[in-house]
């Protein structure tokens, strides 16, 4: 039996600035921290179906690399994944979905995996936990990283505030 882990924010960016953030791999570490520890691209050329990503991540107290390949991509609206090497997982796929709404964009995230052998057991409690907890705070932490990045790029030398980055 699979398990479903999600859910959306309203974030005051537009898609396609939500887009472009949400797509370069050296933002990751900055909203989906501390889980996210860090993220290579390991095809060449531009974002496409097929890119695959490696993923650093830290579960339970332990890294673990997860590798990731694009499986569908309408920008600004949609970008879909799986996990194609795991020995934890039977299947693992998730999306970003960004829909235009006054003020800015609704962001949502969906996942569904299925674990293999007695990981099976724990598959329902650890998707109410990406729902409850390290989905809200994920969210918390994009809106965060969206609005540093909003004000380094409005700022200018001699304001006061000199920006050292594009990107938080």
């Amino acid at each position: 039996m699979s398990a479903t882990w999600g859910g959306s924010i309203a974030l005051s960016q537009t898609p396609e600035l939500v887009w472009t953030f949400l797509t370069s791999e050296a933002n990751d570490v900055n909203w989906r921290s501390p889980w996210v520890r860090s993220v290579r691209r390991l095809t060449d050329g531009p974002l496409d179906i097929g890119t695959r990503y490696s993923t650093v991540y830290r579960f339970f107290g332990r890294l673990e690399d997860v590798i990731v390949e694009i499986t569908e991509l309408d920008p600004p609206r949609r970008m879909a994944w799986r996990q194609v090497d795991s020995d934890t997982v039977v299947s693992n796929v998730g999306s970003y979905d960004l829909e235009s709404i006054e003020g800015g964009t609704r962001f949502t995230v969906t996942g569904t995996f299925v674990s293999r052998g007695w990981r099976r057991l724990i598959d329902a409690p650890f998707a109410w936990y990406l729902r409850h907890g390290l989905v809200q705070r994920q969210h918390a932490q994009l809106r965060a990283a969206l609005e540093r990045a909003d004000r380094s790029t409005r700022s200018s030398p001699g304001d006061g505030d000199t920006p050292t980055s594009r990107h938080p």
